[in-house]
């Protein structure tokens, strides 16, 4: 403890009352070993870079911590019994899905352990940005020890153990000069305007030691003693993330005689074993700086960056850069915004053997992006953004002649006088899979003949080709995702070797605008009978219904897949629809969207839709305000379970968080429970439709498909009516069951996601 501190300087639980997770299942397939790993430690204790975790007997959660405190009441179990419930819950996983931690010795081998690569690491971040919008951490704030370990602590902690005059003074430094400064993260951006600030600022951030990353711009032209001074203050602080602006570097004149050296003490940085990630923006003609080849080793290196306007010429061609690279040998990013692009894919291309490490190449210029992964030192899938297909040069075309590309988008439609230019590059890239080009109107059918033609010649010549996707964007009106082996027939024509062609639209309207006909692609127009996923959103309105039925009138719809929302459809949009969903003798999945239900017109559009295909349903989502005056509707159509013969997923809300009555749970009890004595479950049998629209009306059948999904929102129960909807539910096939309480802008609400195992509750 610090001289006249109060604090305990003891391991304690963060204050901080958690994150909501809406996908455990997935979460917990995830990453469950690294969790159960964390559990372990919690429960037998551990020591490690200098700090001891006392095993759980001789733990005890703070006082004083109430939002943890509050947390574990709502549990109703004790800390010391949640942690053994979830290392329990996690071993049976592990039992399950092969994953390789072994606690048999009483220790886990951390070892084995599978480290998170960039990808997971950017998922979990992506769900940070959403769930902890204010950025809180676990209300944790990173800090550096002098051995380079990385460590999260309490706010007492982290200002217990950095003076407060540094932090203060650092702080008033940055602020004065236009900079930013986070402490949470201990991240500074700022401009440096003279040497004597930067001398104030360097022996502010050694005093702090608590900052780790550094975006820094010199507004002068610094010499050769400037940088060692730069590199000696960055070194001595913990600062693992750097990023410095070279665009005033130009050779001071007065400096001429260490002209050749100026730019050591950036490579010095490079390997001073505690910079992992490492940004070089407008360094220009970088080579001139540096004598004699780069052998120093940066083996914590973890991301390197050159740009913008970076050229191979500004490292004296391949060499000095080759050198680079095979010092790096943990290197997991390489990112460069280049003139110079594709010769500098090459020249990493010729290292990748010393860099088995590597999992994402990024090169961006003014034309073109070329993303690449790779894994154990080869190249994997390429995407390539093009902006614009005229503005490519020669050198640029180079990137797609060597067959490396796996996706390609396209920001621009191509003009019919690039139309050679986008054959050649299917040509080139055998296994191109995807590819997403934007087209308007008619201009989708033109790209569809010309892409199949390709592919047809190119199986003609003997060869073949992976591409399966294609996505059209069109307007902000709609979007449309065509998925095919590129074989397209008109109907009655078989199929060459059986292949099948799928469309997948999503058409959807920014603002109240509905849809107007000349605003659908000639695709939907020519292709909506082999549409076989179809969502038809809130959006979708009569023009497209009528054009999709259309379609389908002289050929069986291939339908498989329909969301169905018929917000915006009147009776004429409707007829239309039921028409296609009547033809449609092989749809299996069908989820059907009833929402703002306090509305009468939305009541009478349920009551149509309910009547009609309730027995066909395996999804139903039913939503609205004032539940007590839609829900007696809703009870009068679809009285239980066998009103719902199909159904597997089941959702209900009302967002005004009312009290369900008394017989609105029975009800509710009788639609989630098992139907007595029914035949063995099935489902809807595709080879024998209804052949007759009578047959398509409601009827109470005598099989059935259970439950696997349970969504009760916003609505409040009495104890003995959650006793009495707990019981009606058949666990034995239930995988999810998900209660949400309070809206998700309030304070303090809470979603409970329960995944099941079968036959477990």
């Amino acid at each position: 403890m610090a001289k006249g501190s109060t604090i305990p300087h003891v391991v304690h639980l963060a204050k901080h009352e958690g994150y909501d997770i809406s996908r455990p299942t997935e979460f917990f397939r995830k990453y469950g070993s690294h969790v159960f790993t964390m559990m372990y430690m919690i429960k037998y204790g551990v020591a490690a870079a200098g700090v001891v975790v006392p095993g759980l007997a001789h733990f005890e959660v703070g006082k004083g911590i109430e939002a943890v405190q509050e947390t574990l009441k709502l549990g109703g179990h004790s800390f010391g019994s949640l942690v053994d419930h979830t290392i329990a819950y996690l071993q049976d996983q592990k039992n399950g899905s092969g994953c390789e931690i072994d606690v048999s010795t009483g220790q886990v081998d951390f070892d084995r352990m599978e480290v998170l690569a960039g990808a997971e690491l950017r998922q979990l971040e992506s769900y940070l940005n959403v769930c902890d919008k204010g950025r809180s951490l676990g209300n944790l704030y990173s800090t550096v020890t002098d051995e380079g370990h990385v460590k999260w602590v309490c706010h007492d902690h982290f200002r217990e153990g950095y003076r407060c005059s540094s932090i203060q003074n650092l702080k008033a430094l940055v602020a004065a000069n236009g900079g930013s400064y986070n402490e949470v993260t201990g991240a500074i951006k700022i401009s440096l305007k003279s040497k004597s600030l930067a001398k104030r600022f360097y022996d502010e951030i050694v005093k702090a030691r608590g900052i780790q990353e550094l975006d820094i711009s010199f507004e002068w032209d610094a010499t050769l003693s400037d940088l060692k001074k730069f590199e000696s203050a960055v070194s001595t602080s913990n600062i693992t993330k750097l990023t410095i602006c070279g665009d005033n570097f130009k050779g001071p004149a007065l400096d001429f005689i260490n002209h050749h050296r100026r730019f050591g003490p950036i490579l010095e940085l490079m390997c001073n074993r505690r910079i992992q990630s490492l940004s070089l923006n407008g360094f220009k003609l970088l080579d001139r700086g540096i004598k004699g080849s780069f052998t120093s080793k940066a083996p914590q290196l973890r991301s390197l960056s050159f740009g913008p306007g970076f050229t191979l010429k500004d490292i004296a061609g391949p060499g000095i850069f080759h050198n680079m690279l095979q010092q790096c040998s943990s290197l997991n990013e390489l990112k460069l915004s280049s003139r110079d692009q594709y010769p500098l894919f090459e020249a990493t291309l010729n290292k990748m053997s010393d860099l088995p490490s590597l999992q994402i190449i990024d090169l961006h210029s003014e034309q073109y992006r070329f993303r690449t992964i790779a894994s154990n030192g080869k190249v994997g899938n390429v995407r390539m953004d093009i902006f614009q297909l005229e503005d490519l040069s020669a050198i640029d075309k180079k990137a797609f002649q060597n067959g490396y590309i796996t996706s390609l988008h396209m920001d621009q439609t191509p003009r019919r006088s690039d139309e050679a230019l986008l054959v050649d590059i299917i040509y080139q890239n055998p296994n191109l899979r995807f590819a997403d080009i934007p087209c308007d109107g008619e201009r989708s059918n033109e790209i569809i003949k010309l892409v199949t033609s390709t592919t047809e010649r190119i199986e003609q010549g003997g060869t073949t080709t992976a591409l399966n996707f294609l996505k059209f964007a069109g307007s902000k009106a709609y979007n449309v995702k065509l998925k095919t082996p590129l074989v397209i027939t008109s109907p009655g024509q078989a199929f060459k070797r059986d292949l099948t062609f799928e469309l997948d639209t999503d058409i959807e309207i920014d603002g109240d605008n509905p849809i107007d006909e000349k605003d659908i692609p000639g695709v939907f127009r020519q292709y909506g009978w082999l549409i076989k996923r179809l969502n038809a959103t809130g959006t979708f309105s009569d023009s497209p219904a009528a054009l999709f039925e259309e379609a389908t009138r002289s050929t069986i719809p291939r339908l498989k897949r329909l969301v169905f929302h018929p917000w915006s459809l009147t009776p004429s949009g409707l007829d239309c629809m039921d028409r296609v969903i009547e033809r449609a003798v092989i749809l299996d999945d069908f989820m059907l969207v009833l929402n703002e239900l306090e509305d009468k017109s939305q009541q009478d559009k349920a009551d149509r839709l309910l009547n009609r295909y309730a027995n066909r349903l395996q999804e139903l989502w039913i939503d609205g305000n004032a539940s007590n005056q839609w829900i007696p509707h809703i009870k009068a159509l679809i009285s239980g379970r066998l009103s719902l013969p199909h159904l597997t997923r089941f959702y209900l809300s009302d967002s005004d968080k009312p009290y369900l009555s008394r017989t609105d749970v029975q009800w509710l009890a009788a639609i989630v429970a098992a139907p007595p004595n029914p035949c063995p479950p099935c489902s809807f049998p595709l080879d024998t439709p209804p052949t007759s629209s009578s047959e398509t009306l409601l009827g109470v059948s005598s099989t059935w498909t259970p439950l696997t999904r349970f969504s009760l929102w916003y609505f409040q129960l009495w104890p003995e009516d959650w006793k009495t909807l707990i019981e009606a539910i058949d666990f034995t096939t239930l995988k999810e069951l998900d209660f949400r309480r309070g809206s998700a802008s309030e304070r303090g609400s809470r979603i409970q996601t329960i995944s099941m195992r079968p036959g477990v509750f």
